[in-house]
């Protein structure tokens, strides 16, 4: 028979002090927050978006009717002056960087700064290198713009992020483009007299190293004024898509870049030129949705 061996209330005690303690500094995920991430992988590597904001995505083929939301815009909107408001955020990044093909921010053509895979596409360049050689390398135009989606409200305010090329910013483009003068289209952003915006989206393929892939993309914009003024409250929640993008400290960026390339790069003092002043519009790499 085995001895018996008494436990004071003391430690009994202590052992139920110990447990309140773990249980207080135990801490949880937001399931939530981890199923926004697995949505779109830009949420995690090229923009930093605010609690509570979503991602938009043209998911099905059908007609999305959409409120453009306007931002106040910050120093450095290369297409929008300081302080005013605007309705798209144009940004560029690099893709298939480091070993797991991850994207980037650009910080020459987005911050003005140098940048080391700009650096290494110069290098390239200047050493005469076949467009099949840097064209991965160079950055991709992309767009921001803020969504109120009429059949989703209780979603709120989402942002939307997509190619420039073959994407909704080369439809409306082409829409804005088409109008006349006097027409009502260039408003269609305002909050007093703007316009909804009726997308109409299809099904499209894109090369694959092991196929082809699709996507839905936007094909045409339709543009009907509004029944009435949206509520002013929108200026209050609709995030400033100027602080979107993520910026990666330039030694940072080099050494991810670096991790899957032979090559080194060098920081200039002075912002290279030559090798930021270009944007490919690839389509097979640049207008699915990721």
């Amino acid at each position: 028979r085995k001895p018996y061996h008494s436990v004071s209330k003391g430690t009994y005690a202590i052992m139920a002090t110990k447990k309140e303690k773990d249980k207080k500094a135990r801490r949880y995920s937001d399931a939530k927050a981890v199923a926004q991430k697995q949505k779109s992988n830009f949420e995690l590597n090229t923009l930093v978006l605010p609690k509570g904001v979503s991602l938009f995505q043209f998911k099905e083929e059908k007609t999305y009717k959409l409120d453009v939301i306007p931002f106040e815009t910050k120093e450095g909107n290369p297409m929008a002056d300081e302080g005013i408001m605007h309705y798209e955020r144009t940004y560029y990044i690099h893709q298939g960087i480091g070993p797991e093909n991850k994207k980037f921010v650009c910080l020459s053509k987005t911050f003005g700064k140098p940048c080391p895979i700009c650096n290494h596409v110069g290098k390239l360049q200047k050493q005469g290198a076949e467009y099949e050689t840097i064209g991965a390398y160079k950055p991709k135009k992309r767009q921001l713009f803020a969504f109120r989606d009429r059949d989703n409200l209780a979603a709120g305010i989402q942002v939307y992020e997509g190619p420039y090329a073959n994407g909704f910013g080369e439809v409306l483009d082409a829409k804005l483009d088409a109008a006349e003068e006097d027409d009502p289209y260039k408003n269609f952003f305002h909050i007093e007299d703007g316009m909804l915006l009726k997308v109409n989206c299809k099904k499209d393929s894109f090369k694959t190293k092991d196929g082809t892939g699709s996507f839905i993309k936007p094909v045409n914009i339709e543009m009907v004024a509004r029944s009435k003024p949206l509520d002013e409250d929108l200026l209050e929640q609709v995030p400033c898509l100027d602080e979107l993008p993520k910026e990666v400290l330039f030694k940072e960026l080099e050494k991810l870049f670096l991790e899957g390339e032979s090559g080194e790069t060098e920081e200039p003092e002075e912002k290279d030129e030559d090798s930021s002043d270009t944007e490919d519009s690839d389509e097979d790499s640049d207008s699915s949705e990721d």
